[in-house]
């Protein structure tokens, strides 16, 4: 069973690490860092995105969660299936063929797995309030 590592930002840079998991690598959280990635096509990063597998049904459930709760109506889904999902994966180390890799980008801060879900959550005002 994989064991989780979720270092608490204190700020603007923070790291993950997973051990165990099929990641095993840190998570490279400095602010908008995939700016710097060529292999990164530019988009617009004002707003969160949430990137996650446009084919499975516990996605599709969270798509539809995110939706429901984002009243701001900023948050964006980007399917790993796209071209852009696919290399902001690749950017944090995640692999676009595993469904199990959930990504969300907010403030340019990667958020990864159980701890992308949390900070969504606290963002829209549940688990514990905005962060």
């Amino acid at each position: 069973m994989p064991t989780y590592h979720l270092l608490c930002r204190q700020g603007k840079i923070g790291i993950a690490i997973m051990q165990g998991s099929t990641h095993d690598l840190p998570i490279m959280t400095k602010p908008f860092s995939f700016r710097d990635d060529p292999a990164v096509p530019d988009f617009y990063d004002q707003a969160p995105v949430a990137v996650m597998d446009a084919e499975c049904a516990v996605c599709s459930w969270g798509a539809r969660m995110i939706h429901r709760l984002d009243h701001s109506g900023t948050v964006r889904i980007c399917p790993i299936q796209t071209p852009l999902g696919a290399a902001l994966l690749r950017h944090y180390g995640l692999s676009p063929d595993d469904p199990s890799s959930w990504l969300f980008i907010d403030e340019g801060v990667a958020h990864v797995d159980f701890e992308a879900i949390v900070h969504a959550g606290r963002r829209f005002g549940g688990w514990g309030g905005p962060c």
